[in-house]
């Protein structure tokens, strides 16, 4: 189930607009990773494809315009993680990872509901914790039972805010493997929302650089990421590198704006 967004434009009222005629498709069974400064419009992007703002533009979940679904059909076809986790209650890793599965369960648990639960906890490597309560894991703990919450969902369209926040460089690795896996195998659509350009590159198949709300540049991480575009999207130097996939590498080389900070005693 492809995502195509058409001429979507966004702002808040008398503001600034944040999202300013943007138009892109994210194919099934690919990931497209959106990228760009703080304040190019990511969060609101994502946020405006749920339909939980009101942009002007269209929104089409395969060839369905987003408008024509009823929001159980949304929430059924749609797996979102967010920045913050919206679990408050005491509840156990086991049980929070089942709510995802909530689209699905009646009165009474099926056996093979909890058995995709055990499934995806085993798969992220977290089962050890299934008995723990949500609410002492770490933060990087809680993330990976939060992606776990959201594929358990079996989504056909995957939409991730910075997913790798809080992950040390291990669980980054991982869980961005689990979330290849997941789009190809699935053939799911994958919007995911990346700071770090060059892991954008690595596991992405097509890379979407927003600014002022507007494309600056989509298209495959090779087509897009070059020292010109960092520069003139991110306001940083860079030195750009190949690996020996083929894969862009940044080397960082600095601000373009004035770094000469002094500090001194009164």
């Amino acid at each position: 189930m492809n995502v195509r967004v058409e001429n979507l434009s966004f702002a808040y009222r008398r503001g600034k607009p944040i999202l300013d005629g943007l138009s892109f498709e994210a194919r099934e069974g690919e990931i497209t990773a959106i990228v760009g400064a703080n304040g190019a419009g990511k969060t609101t992007l994502v946020r405006s494809i749920l339909g939980y703002l009101m942009p002007r533009g269209e929104v089409y979940l395969g060839e369905k315009n987003r408008k024509d679904y009823a929001f159980s059909e949304v929430t059924a076809l749609v797996g979102y993680l967010t920045q913050e986790s919206a679990v408050q209650a005491a509840l156990t890793v086991f049980d929070v990872v089942l709510l995802g599965r909530m689209h699905r369960l009646g009165l009474r648990v099926d056996p093979a509901e909890l058995e995709k639960v055990w499934t995806i906890l085993k798969k992220l490597k977290i089962d050890y914790l299934a008995d723990r309560q949500y609410n002492e894991l770490s933060g990087g703990q809680r993330r990976v039972v939060n992606i776990a919450q959201t594929l358990v969902k079996e989504p056909r369209v995957l939409i991730l805010d910075e997913p790798t926040a809080n992950l040390d460089m291990q669980n980054e690795i991982e869980m961005l493997e689990l979330v290849r896996a997941y789009t190809h195998d699935r053939r799911a659509a994958t919007l995911v929302i990346l700071h770090d350009l060059s892991m954008a590159c690595r596991y992405a198949d097509r890379i979407l650089i927003l600014k002022d709300g507007r494309v600056f540049r989509a298209g495959t991480p090779l087509e897009v990421v070059t020292e010109e575009s960092v520069r003139e999207a991110y306001g940083v130097n860079v030195r750009l590198l190949m690996t020996d996939e083929s894969t862009p590498l940044l080397h960082i080389l600095g601000s373009v704006r004035p770094t000469d900070y002094h500090f001194w005693e009164e």
